[in-house]
């Protein structure tokens, strides 16, 4: 999906109550850059109201310009170093009248390099002085100190917010309290642009006469990825919702994600099957609700042919379907609705929302009398991108961001393009798509942490992506995730900056999404060997997170993570991921796929599992096979590997070892 960098959810007032004022030395201009890059993009996402900064030296030509900036409102931030501590004594008296307000004016010292305050003016600063956290001894570049230190200064930024906190109702928008039952996955998206003709057209098809064949009110969005089909499909439904009495959300881009789907959507319907341990009995509700019930609209997102099957879809019903997919031959199961590139209008339009140039309510029309250059210069650009919808939505969000003009940027896709151009001179034919060279310029502007969470998630080809998976201490991931783990505000901090440069959406505040052209983006600058890297720091965080007991309070669980087992499992076969975790989570996740009566899933991923044992030279596989005997039905399939296994044990570890905890499982097996 394609989100704006102006699209966050509004924030309640006292978040834009806050003056922040920072004071720095002339001389760490360079430090103090790093981080103000960082509380700039704060500001712009509405964390404080405005941003004043200006180094002590400025202080000495105009003792009034820094007080003059100082209101009750007013958070004053000082970056101390050697370099300021020096020109204290020549900015004392304005200094001094600082800390003799400090209970009106709240001071938030920080520093970057060490300094001695002991003896000096700035001393009674020492007790609240912000460091790096004490995670630094795994802190590898400056970059990383600059992201740590950041989220320090937000967590203290936020609890002065909301100091000053007023209460006042936070009501929902009508157009939120007057949704149909619903399981859409994320918030409309206001900066949702064109494509009215082809809305039109797809709602004439889905609110035929109910006298209508079911077949004719079946419709499919097709197109390359990144065109913004899952968008269009939530525009639709947020706009036509009246027409409908429930509209149901369905990930069908695997079947296990179809599957969780039809729980949330059995939950949200209050069927009495909901809590069925048989998966069976749970689809077979869903569709007796959609047989039995009319004027529903059904999405089912992201649908490849081989999760298309009868068994989830009613045979007879008085609802309305919309499939969203990249296969074209599926023309023959629906009324076949191609989505193209933008329009030179459209380009235009929904590129100048996405840069903030032009309000989200203004048509086109409002800057061509006065602003002629600036529409021009955009229409070329919109051109140069072939109209493609995510690069306009990238370099929309980037221009925000850096607040740049449109002829620079343009310089600067011109310059990346010869980069990934001379990267590749060995390949005679390589041609850089426009789609990935703006991503390139995006990811260049991310901090390590943020970038490593993007790296880690398009490794884990998932629509919905659950923050609890990075929110577990992995001791062996990298320092950026494992940062993100240890403190939520850091993960916060981490998937906003990422929303800012449109490379995911929020979708509530559980969840976010990454859309498959934007994975393709972040793998193709990947080595193949930080592939492998990453697809194995993936495996770890997932098999972490997956239960290992399997009961009523861990079922939530294991279909949210299920998906992201599936994931794995195709990083494993590709990627060659030859792991005692990746035996383990498949055995677990074959387990708990017998269990819910998803027989042929759970037979793929023990076959994956028993693969895994002929690359062994771990007795822990071993180990585990005893577990796993106990919890699946194919005794033959298990006697097998379980005699293969014997021997690899054997052979590296001697027959005198101790084989009667294997040896337990005998018994089970004949």
């Amino acid at each position: 999906m394609i989100v704006g960098p102006f699209s966050f959810p509004a924030l309640p007032p006292a978040y834009r109550q806050l003056d922040v004022v920072c004071l720095y030395a002339q001389e760490d201009g360079k430090f103090f850059a790093g981080i103000e890059r960082h509380l700039l993009s704060m500001h712009k996402r509405g964390l404080f109201r405005t941003w004043f900064a200006c180094s002590i030296q400025e202080c000495l030509g105009s003792e009034e310009l820094l007080p003059s900036q100082i209101s009750s409102n007013s958070l004053l931030l000082l970056m101390l170093s050697p370099a300021f501590v020096a020109a204290v004594p020549h900015a004392l008296s304005t200094l001094t009248r600082l800390l003799d307000c400090q209970t009106q004016v709240p001071m938030l010292p920080f520093q970057m390099r060490t300094v001695r305050l002991e003896g000096t003016a700035l001393a009674p600063l020492a007790q609240t002085m912000i460091y790096p956290p004490a995670l630094n001894s795994r802190i590898r570049t400056r970059e990383e100190s600059y992201f740590a230190l950041s989220v320090e200064l937000r967590r203290v930024i936020e609890a002065q917010s909301l100091l000053r906190c007023t209460t006042e109702a936070y009501e929902p928008s009508d157009a939120q309290l007057s949704l149909p039952i619903h399981t859409l996955p994320a918030q409309r998206n206001p900066l949702f642009t064109g494509r009215e003709e082809l809305l039109l057209d797809l709602h004439c098809r889905l609110t035929a006469s109910q006298s209508t064949p079911h077949r004719e009110r079946l419709a499919a969005l097709g197109g390359p990825t990144g065109y913004g089909k899952s968008q269009i499909a939530l525009e639709y439904a947020y706009r036509f919702s009246p027409h409908y009495r429930a509209i149901l959300w369905v990930d069908a881009s695997s079947t296990t994600a179809l599957i969780r789907s039809y729980e949330i959507i059995a939950a949200a319907l209050r069927l009495p099957e909901r809590e069925a341990p048989n998966q069976v009995e749970l689809i077979t509700a869903v569709r007796t609700w959609l047989t039995t019930h009319y004027g529903w609209l059904l999405i089912l997102d992201g649908v490849e042919p081989h999760t298309l099957t009868q068994e989830y879809l009613p045979v007879q019903h008085r609802g309305s379907v919309l499939l969203t997919t990249t296969h074209y031959d599926l023309v023959e199961v629906a009324y076949y609705l191609p989505v193209y590139e933008f329009t030179d209008s459209e380009g235009t339009l929904f590129f100048l929302h996405q840069t903030g140039l032009l309000a989200r309510d203004q048509p086109l029309s409002a800057l061509e009398g006065h602003k002629t250059d600036l529409v021009a210069q955009a229409k070329e650009l919109v051109a140069f991108l072939k109209g493609h919808p995510t690069a306009l939505a990238l370099a929309g969000a980037y221009i925000a961001e850096q607040e740049l003009e449109i002829n620079k940027y343009y310089r600067r896709y011109r310059q990346q393009h010869k980069k990934l151009l001379k990267e590749h001179f060995e390949e005679a034919r390589y041609t850089p798509d426009p789609l990935e060279v703006v991503g390139c310029l995006n990811l260049a502007q991310i901090p390590s942490p943020a970038l490593e969470l993007l790296r880690i998630c398009a490794s884990l080809p998932a629509r919905e992506v659950p923050r609890e998976l990075f929110e577990h201490k992995h001791y062996q991931l990298s320092y950026g995730l494992y940062l993100l783990a240890h403190d939520t505000l850091a993960l916060d901090e981490a998937l906003e900056v990422l929303h800012s440069y449109a490379l995911i959406q929020l979708q509530t505040d559980q969840t976010f999404s990454l859309s498959p052209a934007i994975s393709s983006c972040v793998l193709a600058e990947l080595s193949p060997q930080e592939r492998h890297n990453w697809a194995e720091q993936a495996l770890h965080a997932v098999n972490i997170l997956f239960p290992t007991l399997f009961d009523h309070e861990t079922h939530r669980l294991c279909i949210r993570i299920l998906p992201f087992v599936q994931a794995c499992l195709q990083n494993i076969e590709h990627l060659k991921l030859h792991s005692f975790e990746a035996f383990s989570l498949l055995s677990r996740g074959g387990y708990y796929l017998y269990a819910r009566s998803q027989f042929m899933a759970a037979q793929r991923l023990y076959q994956n599992a028993f693969a895994l044992l002929a690359y062994s030279e771990n007795a822990d596989f071993f180990q585990t096979l005893n577990y796993t005997c106990h919890n699946a039905d194919y005794q033959q399939e298990i006697w097998d590997a379980l005699q293969r296994a014997l021997l690899i044990y054997e052979h590296y570890l001697g027959c005198e070892q101790d084989f009667s905890s294997t040896q337990f499982s005998l018994p089970w097996l004949l």
